[in-house]
């Protein structure tokens, strides 16, 4: 009845009958208005049109130390989709690790063919990057690809996806900022959410968390954050109870009495911002020792929690951002239990940590002829030469002088070697390079100078 014609209008209407009247009360009528129809002489979906979806993030963090992302093992797989046609015959799925537009790294999956039914289904590339090399830098990223070797796709704007990732000296953040804020409904008691971070594996050499750094904000209506309370504590998860896959996580018990926690440190800080946003650092206190920083195992996890206390919690927001999608437990919800998914795959808490080294003295010092460089005052790079009795896993760490690590370099079977380190960035002063294995430590310091 449309045809010939240059504009067409209908309408769906909704009526209310005997079968809509809710308690004597009369239905009403509603009018859905439909425009902006093309009209087509064939089906216009393009031939070949393949896209990427959702895809997994690999970093276990936005930000993490040198000391960390070398043992980061990142593995990566996609959710792809046909939108076209027909089948499409010889697709490539390609992941790239990049500095910049310098490609370190890539791999990719051959598959012989993505019909029509294919939505939303993930696939798996074979390899795994473990970054045993990266350098302090803020222009990582991840790059997933999607194309055929038999045709162009028709719509290149769904083909591409990535995201960004940083190497610090010392921090280890989920976020690179707040885009949002949220909490928990229901108006809980107290609240928390909590971060959850890694150490590397192959630390030899101590390292300890030193800051914890958040962000609180409420509504203006709410009134003030002064008054409010937050507790800020680090717990370490129990290996022995908690397995890889967290089963045997006690997901009904806060930290303060979770058998499946250690605590490490317990901080109550009382607000006093007149405003109603308010980002703050705390220094982590150990539990046991009541001494500055918390000393961190190897290879273990940790929860960096901010629990909200008191009258008025529940007006509390927490800073958020939704930047990166985490497909592995990123940052966990506690209400009336612990939510390890949190508020989703893509809020991450704005609750950071930092670390140093535990201490710049020599406890057991290994021989001075261990460890010797040149030149002194560096310029651009600093050769450090590596002369041990035997192969064995070191840490070469470069720190100023207040501990604040600034490159680790984890080294399998260590020797009689040389290792070159770049100081071309450095600020002019006065460092250290150190030397850890399970048989001690040697600390010296150079200077830089440009």
């Amino acid at each position: 009845m449309a045809a010939n014609e240059p504009e067409f209008w209908f309408a769906f209407r909704f009526l209310s009958d005997v079968n809509t009247v809710l308690a004597g009360d009369p239905g009403c009528a509603y009018s859905w208005q439909i425009d902006d129809i093309a009209l087509f002489d064939a089906d216009p979906t393009p031939a070949l049109n393949i896209a990427i979806g959702d895809f997994f993030y690999p970093p276990a963090s936005y930000a993490q130390p040198v000391s960390q992302i070398k043992s980061d093992t990142m593995g990566f797989f996609a959710d792809l989709s046909n939108l076209g046609a027909g089948t499409v015959t010889n697709v490539v799925l390609k992941a790239e690790v990049r500095q910049g537009t310098n490609i370190l790294w890539s791999d990719s999956l051959l598959i012989p063919a993505v019909d029509t039914s294919v939505t939303d289904s993930t696939f798996e590339l074979p390899n795994v990057f473990v970054p045993d090399n990266l350098a302090e830098a803020n222009n990582y990223s991840i790059r997933y690809q999607v194309y055929s070797l038999d045709g162009a796709d028709e719509d290149m704007s769904n083909n591409t996806k990535q995201e960004g990732f940083i190497v610090t000296d010392f921090l280890y953040s989920k976020e690179a900022g707040a885009t949002t804020a949220y909490r928990p409904g229901g108006d809980p008691a107290d609240w928390a959410i909590a971060n959850v971070y890694q150490t590397s594996k192959n630390w030899v050499e101590q390292y300890k968390a030193t800051k914890a750094t958040m962000r609180a904000i409420k509504n203006a209506d709410d009134g003030a954050l002064a008054g409010n309370q937050v507790a800020i504590a680090l717990v370490e998860i129990d290996d022995n109870i908690v397995d890889v896959e967290w089963n045997g996580f006690d997901d009904a018990a806060t930290y303060s009495n979770n058998t499946s926690m250690i605590i490490k440190s317990i901080n109550l800080y009382e607000f006093t911002q007149t405003g109603t946003d308010a980002t703050i650092s705390q220094e982590l206190i150990d539990f046991n020792e009541e001494v500055p920083g918390v000393v961190l195992e190897p290879g273990k996890r940790y929860m960096l929690i901010a629990e909200y206390q008191g009258t008025g919690n529940n007006l509390i927001f927490h800073a958020f951002s939704e930047e990166i999608s985490y497909f592995q437990i990123s940052t966990a919800v506690f209400t009336d239990q612990w939510f390890l998914g949190g508020f989703g795959p893509e809020p991450a808490a704005v609750l950071r940590m930092e670390i140093d080294l535990y201490n710049i003295a020599d406890e057991v010092s290994l021989p001075d002829n261990s460890l010797n460089f040149y030149p002194n005052p560096a310029n651009t790079n600093l050769n450090v030469d590596i002369s041990l009795d035997e192969p064995t896993l070191a840490n070469i760490t470069i720190a100023d002088l207040n501990g604040r690590v600034i490159q680790i370099d984890e080294v399998e079977n260590a020797y009689q070697q040389t290792r070159q380190y770049d100081v071309s960035k450095f600020a002019n002063g006065t460092y250290i390079v150190r030397i850890a294995t399970k048989q001690g430590t040697k600390t010296k310091k150079f200077v830089v100078q440009h």
